[in-house]
């Protein structure tokens, strides 16, 4: 399995994939690939075997001038949105990365 991942921030950025096994319809995740990619970069990941084939989350983390910040999307179930979508299509595009928007109150 591969697929195609792109930068299109201006920050580096730590992708992991995380890889399971279906079962009963359901992920077992069985393992992680990470990768590092440049500002505005593109890299090919490899992931998983024929049995391990499906992605069932994705993290980016990126160190944004000093405040490093890691957001994550995972399921659970091959029948969700973020599941067929992320497993359907190729290509990975991060297109943005943002902080908490809190306000600080004392």
């Amino acid at each position: 399995m591969e697929k195609s991942i792109i930068n299109q921030t201006d920050f580096d950025i730590t992708v992991t994939l995380y890889v399971a096994e279906l079962i009963n319809n359901n992920f077992c995740i069985k393992e992680t690939h990470t990768i590092d990619i440049m500002p505005n970069g593109h890299k090919d990941i490899i992931y998983g075997n024929v049995v391990n084939a499906f992605i069932s989350g994705i993290e980016v983390c990126a160190d944004m001038n000093g405040t490093v910040l890691r957001t994550s999307q995972k399921s659970g179930s091959v029948e969700s949105p973020f599941s067929r979508e992320v497993n359907q299509k190729h290509l990975i595009e991060v297109k943005g990365l943002r902080s908490l928007d809190i306000e600080l109150v004392s």
